[in-house]
């Protein structure tokens, strides 16, 4: 891997561990972090900003290898797997955490929650049809 080909892409997408168990698995991402941002409180919790009241929303920053998959490839993704027409709303979660802004990152226990979690109920019911459905669109473009 050739450091000058490594770049970032911060995307607010709704649920963060609906779409980070999704750029998780595209060749050429490196790391996926889910975070908060665009809210007026320093340093707030998961708690905190599903209270609504910090004006926070969940997101990702995707460190990528552009020799390996472009920015316009993750657009693609992230337009097909995360609606941002739907104002405060994707799916089945609902608030203003769930709109798109920029990036800050949230604590670790949410980083690769979909791995951890997988037979969490929320887990089976939400997050893996959306993976299903992602993997179906994007096979060419998986991990080996």
């Amino acid at each position: 891997m050739n450091i000058n080909s490594i770049e970032t892409a911060t995307f607010g997408t709704g649920c963060f561990w609906c779409t980070e168990a999704v750029f998780q698995q595209l060749e050429g991402v490196i790391k996926v972090t889910s975070g908060y941002s665009g809210g007026h409180v320093i340093n707030p919790t998961y708690e905190e900003v599903c209270n609504k009241t910090t004006g926070h929303a969940e997101c990702l920053n995707i460190e990528y290898d552009k020799a390996k998959i472009s920015f316009d490839e993750l657009l693609e993704v992230f337009w097909k797997s995360h609606d941002p027409t739907t104002l405060n709303r994707q799916g089945n979660d609902e608030g203003p955490q769930y709109r798109s802004v920029i990036f800050y990152p949230a604590e670790n226990h949410h980083q690769n929650y979909y791995n951890n979690n997988s037979s969490q109920a929320y887990c089976s019911y939400v997050i893996r049809p959306k993976v299903e459905k992602f993997r179906e669109i994007f096979e060419d473009k998986l991990k080996k």
